[in-house]
């Protein structure tokens, strides 16, 4: 089965969140809510999003941990007030940093975006997004000099797959691991790209916002993490365990599913592990090998 994620535009990927099968596989009971997956969980945990406005036109960001949401956020934040439409003399503004979904509808519907709006997520391959959010927990909740063995990813995993958030020192740190779909059950989603057509598809999204100028840039330097090296060796561990143990793999593919339902990515990619070809194990990491700095040939 190839890659939908290679063929869904941002928009159509962006209607199949909000279709009834992606609401099925959000629905009350199909993931248990209070679990690290439900989408109860996730709001918990969320960041929210980023508000921009520039001549009463809106843009929201919906953020998803572990898929480029701090590049894109800090990239946002970069042109606030700064970028400026020479022509109109007109500056992009900045409404709000954590905003809510119900935020989000209010000033929708309200004057301050009557001139329209877009919302807008990026998101990954669902199981290398687990795998970067594991690295992520883990170096969260554990002295940075522990490393982390394959018995250790495996005793997490079981927790995870018994609906149980494991143990942590911080109680935000699991969520790094939840589903991406949470931000299709709270959020009205306009654009939805993805980390693997991260250039092709921010480009799209500055010509369709009608508020970012041609040729701003995601800029992947902005918000790199400490654990994107993986220097516990988390995802390392994670990965390798979920390549030499197909039960526990499929059993994780199957709590990940409304990831791959709403976002139009390959369930079949998980259940036979070749998904794990993208999670790139060992360094260099997702994140930097796939947000990689915007450039032009000369």
């Amino acid at each position: 089965m190839h890659d939908l994620s290679a063929v869904l535009t941002p928009g159509s990927r962006a209607r199949l969140a909000l279709d009834h099968k992606c609401r099925a596989q959000l629905a009350d009971g199909a993931v248990p809510n209070g679990s690290f997956l439900g989408p109860a969980g996730w709001t918990t945990f969320s960041s929210g999003g980023l508000a921009l406005m520039r001549q009463y036109r809106c843009l929201f960001y919906a953020r998803v941990w572990k898929a480029g949401n701090d590049a894109i956020m800090e990239s946002l934040l970069s042109l606030s007030g700064v970028l400026q439409d020479h022509r109109a003399h007109k500056a992009i503004s900045l409404v709000a940093t954590h905003i809510s979904a119900s935020n989000q509808e209010e000033l929708r519907s309200g004057g301050l975006c009557k001139g329209g709006s877009l919302t807008f997520t990026f998101v990954r391959e669902p199981l290398a997004h687990f795998v970067s959010g594991f690295g992520e927990f883990w170096y969260r909740n554990e002295n940075a000099s522990r490393a982390c063995r394959t018995e250790d990813a495996r005793n997490v995993l079981h927790t995870l797959l018994q609906q149980r958030f494991p143990r942590s020192k911080f109680p935000g740190a699991p969520a790094h691991m939840s589903l991406m779909a949470g931000v299709a059950s709270d959020w009205k989603l306009d654009f939805v790209g993805t980390l693997e057509n991260v250039e092709e598809d921010w480009e799209r999204l500055v010509g369709v916002s009608k508020l970012l100028m041609p040729g701003s840039i995601l800029n992947a330097s902005l918000g790199s993490h400490p654990s994107s090296s993986d220097p516990q060796g988390a995802r390392q561990s994670m990965a390798s365990l979920l390549r030499v143990e197909p039960r526990l793999r499929h059993a994780l593919c199957g709590l990940l599913a409304p990831d791959y339902v709403c976002f139009g990515y390959a369930l079949q990619a998980c259940y036979n592990g070749s998904a794990l070809t993208t999670t790139h194990a060992v360094p260099p990491p997702l994140e930097a090998h796939i947000l990689r700095p915007h450039t032009h040939a000369p």
